[in-house]
């Protein structure tokens, strides 16, 4: 599915649960929230990700919400779809004592909104130095 959007990479400590504060994050913004890893075939809320998503996955999406997921998947990228949905990419398993790891967050635009606040609270709580595209 061609997303479109920001690459935002990150680097952040390997110490730092990313799935968990992605998850947090997202759901703060995005009460409603729903996540989809890439090899499954469909959305569960944020809320049961602990039981629902892999451990070890590496690559997975959170939508806005059950409608937004439902859209991407019928639509992929629409105007429509703009800013509900975020993608999580990590970079290859940090070797042991590395000090950083790399993440790509994808979006479509952070505007002044809610997608802003969202992304910005994202790269705090990561506590991430950011490599941004859109400064």
């Amino acid at each position: 599915m061609n997303i479109g959007g920001i690459d935002l990479n990150l680097s952040v400590s390997p110490r730092i649960s990313v799935t968990d504060v992605a998850l947090r994050v997202c759901g703060r913004y995005w009460p409603q929230a729903m996540c989809e890893d890439i090899e499954s075939e469909a959305a569960f809320p944020v809320s049961e990700a602990a039981s629902k998503l892999p451990r070890d996955s590496e690559e997975f999406f959170v939508y806005r919400d059950a409608d937004a997921a439902a859209s991407w998947d019928r639509d992929g990228l629409a105007p429509e779809n703009a800013n509900t949905m975020i993608h999580f990419l990590f970079g290859p398993k940090p070797r042991k004592n590395a000090d950083r790891r790399e993440i790509t967050i994808v979006y479509d635009h952070r505007d002044k909104g809610e997608m802003r606040k969202l992304i910005d609270a994202l790269i705090r709580e990561l506590q991430a130095t950011v490599e941004d595209p859109e400064g």
